[in-house]
């Protein structure tokens, strides 16, 4: 593995585009995109947040806008063959994670060679897993069916 401190590999620089690219035109995001190439970095990064502060500006105070995250990396690959795409934050409480799953596989085989990786998933409360046994206990009770295993 690479990129890193203290392993003795290069470093990887990834740039964010979660706020330019939610406003940014396709015109805008080819420059971007080429500007980057030119020097040197080794990809982009977004965010998958709906809203943003900065600043520590409270909510209040108004927000930002951020980007959809499949679809801004899948028109960055489309614009660079060599720009590795990844998210640093995938929220997987407005999608199923297996609707998730299946667009990071598409956008790998577009992709290829690796250049696509997902940092981490915000689940936000959702519980990934099999039900407490308690659940499924009630469950049988109500319906008089037990769920599988």
């Amino acid at each position: 593995m690479t990129g890193g401190a203290g392993d003795g590999g290069p470093v990887q620089v990834f740039v964010d585009l979660t706020r330019f690219a939610a406003t940014a035109t396709r015109a805008q995001l080819r420059d971007r995109v080429r500007g980057l190439e030119d020097v040197g970095a080794t990809g982009v990064s977004v965010s998958d947040h709906i809203f943003f502060t900065s600043g520590g500006r409270p909510r209040s105070d108004g927000v930002g806008h951020g980007c959809d995250p499949l679809t801004t990396l899948a028109a960055v690959a489309g614009l660079s063959d060599r720009l590795a795409v990844q998210t640093v934050v995938m929220s997987s409480a407005w999608m199923h994670p297996g609707l998730l799953l299946r667009q990071f596989a598409q956008l790998a085989v577009l992709v290829g060679g690796g250049r696509v990786t997902s940092n981490s998933s915000a689940l936000h409360g959702r519980r990934v897993g099999p039900a407490p046994r308690a659940r499924r206990a009630g469950a049988r009770r109500r319906g008089g069916r037990r769920p599988p295993p």
